[in-house]
């Protein structure tokens, strides 16, 4: 594991236990491993055409989320090649 997914993993736990502390409510999660596949597989085919902006418009998510799913999908192909 590198330093730099160390240092990922332990800020999304921070940030997971500030929020149940402060009692934040978490967005409930719309989009199905299928979509969130699809949202993936369509950015990386032509990620000009499909921005955060025009996925959000064509899956029930915001631009924000999108940018989530797009940044967590990386990370995850990321770990899948690696063999972790």
């Amino acid at each position: 594991m590198t330093l730099e997914h160390r240092v990922f993993l332990k800020q999304k736990i921070i940030e997971t236990k500030l929020a149940k502390l402060h009692g934040k409510p978490k967005m409930p999660n719309l989009l199905t491993w299928a979509a969130r596949a699809q949202i993936t597989y369509l950015h990386k085919e032509d990620p000009i055409y499909w921005t955060p902006e025009v996925l959000a418009d064509s899956f029930p998510a915001t631009p924000a989320v999108i940018k989530e799913i797009l940044r967590f999908d990386h990370w995850l192909v990321c770990i899948i090649l690696s063999g972790i």
